[in-house]
């Protein structure tokens, strides 16, 4: 009952003060309704505990993928027979082919061994040993002068997990990729121009700023610097609601020469609601000079482990190269192939006597 009285009370000031006061009315009204099941338990009273309301301060309910949703599906049907030309240019694009899907499965793996989904991790982890095997088979066959194995490729919807499991859950990535059209001063060239950004985020308690080096590049110049930013607590059912009103703030500046105070290009501002359902955010976002839109834009990511949502996969739908009749299919085994049927039928067992 301590911890109660101690933490609901706080709340409802908490919401207010963020601007949510539907909400802040809600949990007010929940903190007074404690009352009463507090006054009932001292009296040894029961009081029906399931009524009460999950804590505030836990953390919220996360989506959690199912095997189902992180595993390739296949259709089991031939889409294509592969491609065609001389042996060489089949045995070349079967090479790019095997290679891409090795790096499909090899990604896969490391994704979700740093998710900590093992049993994920392991499936396309066999995948890529599999992959590989096919691979140096088929280049073996080939060196060997031996034409090139059977083949075909069936449907697949593989799937790509849209997270940045490099990143904590307490921290993010801002990554300034470079301007755009930067207005050139009267009288300058654009060789002349030397440019940077700084910039400050925001989101819930946590806020951060910094700044680029200089950079020469004419009117669009690359920039690619990354930092990493604190977040705080993502897993706090308050980031939810912080990240709707979080933004970054990046000012472009220009270099006017020596002992000169640098001059103002303009303002870009990029909201992160999106993060609830996305880890990266990539945005190329127009600069103000106050209130007037320029013509200049400022290219930028911000990257977050997962999204507030959850982690969600997206599957793209691709042809899928096995080699060998059965093959290595990284997901629901197809159908194996018929072998021919011999002419002239079954031939008799050597211990069947036939009649006279």
């Amino acid at each position: 009952s301590s911890g109660i009285n101690a933490e609901w009370p706080l709340r409802p000031g908490q919401l207010y003060k963020s601007g949510d006061q539907v909400g802040a009315k809600k949990y007010l009204a929940q903190a007074k309704g404690f009352d009463q099941m507090i006054d009932a338990s001292q009296k040894g009273l029961p009081a029906d505990m399931s009524k009460i309301p999950p804590s505030v301060s836990s953390p919220p309910a996360r989506h959690v993928l199912s095997r189902q949703n992180t595993l390739p599906h296949m259709s089991g049907d031939v889409i294509d027979m592969g491609p065609s030309g001389d042996a060489e240019e089949m045995y070349e694009q079967l090479v790019k082919d095997l290679e891409n899907q090795i790096e499909l499965c090899k990604n896969n793996a490391q994704v979700f061994q740093k998710l900590g989904d093992l049993p994920s991790a392991k499936h396309y982890a066999q995948q890529f040993q599999n992959q590989t095997k096919d691979l140096a088979n088929l280049k073996g066959i080939y060196k060997q002068r031996k034409g090139i194995p059977p083949y075909r490729y069936e449907g697949c919807k593989f799937p790509i997990l849209k997270c940045c499991p490099e990143l904590s859950d307490s921290e993010a990535e801002l990554v300034i990729v470079r301007c755009l059209n930067i207005p050139v001063p009267q009288g300058w060239k654009p060789d002349d121009l030397k440019v940077h950004v700084s910039w400050e985020f925001s989101v819930g308690d946590s806020s951060s700023k910094g700044s680029t080096k200089t950079y020469k590049g004419g009117i669009n110049p690359d920039i690619f610097e990354q930092f990493r930013i604190d977040i705080g607590n993502r897993a706090a059912r308050s980031f939810a609601r912080a990240i709707k009103r979080g933004s970054l703030k990046a000012t472009i500046y220009y270099d006017r020469g020596f002992l000169k105070k640098a001059g103002e290009i303009g303002v870009a501002t990029v909201k992160v609601a999106d993060w609830e359902n996305l880890a990266e955010i990539h945005e190329a976002v127009s600069v103000m000079d106050g209130r007037k839109q320029t013509a200049t834009k400022l290219e930028v990511k911000l990257r977050i482990r997962e999204p507030v949502g959850g982690a969600q996969c997206e599957f793209t739908d691709m042809r899928w190269l096995i080699i060998g009749k059965s093959g290595n299919v990284p997901s629901n085994p197809a159908p194996s192939l018929a072998p021919p049927k011999q002419a002239g039928g079954r031939r008799p067992s050597p211990n069947v006597r036939r009649r006279q």
